[in-house]
């Protein structure tokens, strides 16, 4: 999952996955 959020941020759907990286980032804090 980390690496597909890495991809999508550095590809063009920020406006897309914005919400799954923002969770996947909770998640590594919890």
């Amino acid at each position: 999952m980390f690496e597909e959020v890495g991809g999508n941020s550095s590809g063009g759907n920020k406006s897309a996955g914005s919400v799954e990286i923002i969770v996947e980032r909770i998640h590594e804090i919890l």
